[in-house]
């Protein structure tokens, strides 16, 4: 279906709310010269998108109604709240468990207006980027092949490429947590942490093969 909706003068903000049991499986809002600005392809019961007063036109394969436009926006609750938002840099989406929540034109404008000053900014994006490392580090020591190459139950040359991985990990959350510092701003910080590529840190298979016993190092142990 497609659904003209409209925000009133003064309002900034637009709540939709699922009609029916049928589940939505996209949502999309057009402005009024039919270009895509929104779009979020999970399953919600209530859907809110900012944007200028005007006319929108939101496609979805369910039925929406709109509950609420008002001025406020979800970045006006507790900005504790915000500490557990994960961000797609890709679609400028934020979601909370994986659930798409809130999709904005400039992440770094967003982020700007739910802070007071730069040192919370900065709190909360070192925040941000030590979780996305800690998911890195949790995926690479969850993989007992991992663990094997570390504990010399593989050959010598995949131990040392695993032990590479490592340090390449901690040089890059290092360089990643003196780069936001020293920005001169959000946009700045935001950059660094997209190029970190920590999201999308492949962790490489690792050639499981016990070592052959050397007489030479037994010997020495």
């Amino acid at each position: 279906m497609k659904k003209i909706v409209e925000i009133a003068s003064g309002n900034t903000s637009l709540e939709l709310g699922q009609k029916g049991n049928k589940k939505l499986t996209f949502i999309k809002v057009y402005d009024g010269n039919q270009k895509l600005i929104r779009q979020s392809n999970s399953s919600v019961k209530k859907y809110q998108f900012s944007a200028s007063p005007g006319k929108y036109i939101v496609e979805t394969d369910g039925e929406l109604e709109v509950i609420e436009q008002t001025r406020r926006d979800l970045k006006q609750k507790s900005k504790g709240f915000y500490r557990n938002i994960d961000i797609n840099f890709q679609n400028n989406m934020l979601t909370l468990k994986k659930i798409p929540f809130r999709q904005v034109e400039d992440l770094a404008d967003f982020i700007e207006g739910t802070f007071e000053n730069k040192k919370e900014i900065l709190e909360y994006l070192e925040r941000y980027s030590e979780k996305l490392f800690q998911k890195t580090r949790k995926k690479m020591f969850s993989d007992p092949k991992i663990i094997q190459a570390l504990t010399g139950m593989t050959t010598q040359a995949e131990e040392t490429r695993v032990k590479k991985q490592l340090k390449e990990l901690i040089e890059r959350e290092e360089a990643v947590s003196k780069g936001i510092k020293k920005a001169k701003n959000t946009k700045e910080m935001l950059t660094i942490i997209s190029k970190s590529s920590v999201l999308n840190l492949k962790v490489e298979k690792v050639k499981v093969g016990r070592q052959k016993n050397n007489k030479k190092e037994s010997e020495k142990r």
